[in-house]
């Protein structure tokens, strides 16, 4: 009777032990949903505590996987609130450097324009034209293009890494951090 006693209780607190840890589990996967899905933004704020202190006009979007920030300041600045050990290189007019913006996240590429008709896709001249001003339009709100300017990138194997970037002709500072 004590050795039945004893292993059930034994079973009891292990069943306890797994579903904790099962809830502990369903708590982290749903916290971590929700973080994701429910980012941090801002436009045209004056101030922002991760850019530089002297910077203005901030815009930002930080989410679990993706974060960037754009704001206003000398190049001067920007070079002292990156980290040092970064190596900036010179974007040119013959050669720029591209990077996604802080609207990235919210902006949708707009549909194809067409239709199939028997197995054959068809396009009307205007709605392709009108399109090809959509796609211009859409890489304008969601890419930077530096053509005079600093950047440094880098992208680790997994997917992950960071552009930061200082646009002189804007006058404007990037910043992108993906965490994979």
């Amino acid at each position: 009777m004590r050795v039945r006693s004893c292993l059930t209780r034994v079973v009891g607190c292990f069943g306890c032990f797994m579903l904790m840890n099962f809830l502990l589990l369903v708590v982290f996967i749903i916290g971590t949903s929700y973080w994701d899905s429910h980012p941090d933004r801002g436009e045209h704020q004056p101030a922002f505590d991760g850019g530089p202190p002297e910077a203005t006009d901030f815009c930002w979007y930080e989410g679990y996987v993706f974060t960037a920030y754009e704001f206003s300041c000398t190049e001067e600045q920007f070079r002292k609130w990156t980290i040092p050990s970064w190596e900036f290189f010179e974007a040119k007019e013959n050669r720029p450097f591209q990077t996604m913006r802080y609207t990235y996240p919210d902006t949708h590429y707009p549909s194809h324009v067409g239709h199939m008709e028997n197995g054959v896709f068809h396009t009307n001249v205007e709605e392709g034209e009108r399109e090809l001003k959509n796609v211009r339009q859409y890489k304008n709100e969601v890419y930077a293009t530096i053509r005079h300017g600093v950047y440094a990138t880098e992208r680790y194997g997994n997917g992950g890494g960071y552009d930061a970037a200082y646009d002189r002709e804007t006058k404007r500072g990037y910043f992108v951090s993906l965490a994979r």
